[in-house]
């Protein structure tokens, strides 16, 4: 399993999460997916949203003291290069809920506004990381953007817990299973800044020596960066699914 967290933030960082978790409340609702029946918790991720909130603010607060992280030409390259061949369709339910500090916070609205850019964040992950084996001839870039400037080097070492990893050169095709998701998003000043996402994934993976199961599951705080959402912590596991 691999896991990363970010780096310990400076004194001024843990001083205005302390002062943001006591002066602020939180409330909550929820928007589901239409195709969305029954969301399956994934296993090796039970975090309880309202344990997760003080971590994303750390994550928030964390990012937000550090300077220099350049992500446009990141995001430069994973859209390019998202629609450049065909792969499998793939259906993931996503189940979104939301929760901000402001008196009066619209939560089912929230959730709502967060919910597609959320949706079409984790589509693109499962395509790069196993829905397109080619990914690997290319050093995995387009996933390794995916990942905050600070977290990337990590992930880079954890590919094979991230993605198909070193047996991408034997797969041919994956063809998507399961694939839904949880998500908690935090608000603030009436937009999405970070999320928590529980994600599971299985699929068939085909190639020149036959076939065989592949499986995801795994646990992302996400930032919003001015380029997007980008996995800033995670908790991953591609052994045996459930």
């Amino acid at each position: 399993m691999a896991q990363h967290q970010p780096p310990r933030s400076r004194t001024l960082c843990y001083t205005l999460l302390k002062h943001y978790r006591r002066n602020h409340g939180f409330t909550k609702g929820t928007s589901r997916s239409r195709a969305l029946s029954r969301l399956h918790r994934p296993p090796h991720s039970q975090v309880a949203p309202l344990v997760l909130l003080p971590l994303l603010l750390f994550a928030l607060l964390a990012s937000a003291c550090s300077a220099g992280k350049k992500h446009a030409s990141s995001a430069a390259t994973t859209s390019s290069s998202t629609s450049s061949s065909a792969v499998p369709a793939l259906h993931l339910a996503l189940a979104t809920t939301a929760r901000g500090p402001e008196r009066g916070f619209n939560a089912g609205a929230a959730a709502k506004q967060a919910a597609p850019s959320l949706q079409q964040f984790l589509n693109r992950y499962l395509t790069s990381a196993f829905l397109r084996p080619s990914e690997s001839q290319k050093g995995w870039t387009d996933l390794l953007a995916m990942f905050d400037s600070g977290v990337e080097s990590s992930a880079r070492q954890r590919l094979d817990a991230l993605s198909l990893g070193s047996a991408a050169s034997q797969v041919a095709t994956v063809r998507p299973g399961r694939a839904d998701a949880k998500a908690v998003a935090l608000f603030r000043g009436g937009h999405p800044v970070a999320a928590s996402v529980q994600l599971a994934f299985d699929g068939t993976a085909d190639g020149a020596q036959g076939s065989g199961t592949v499986h995801l599951r795994a646990v992302f705080q996400l930032l919003n960066t001015g380029a997007g959402w980008r996995i800033a912590s995670f908790q991953s596991n591609t052994g045996s699914g459930s």
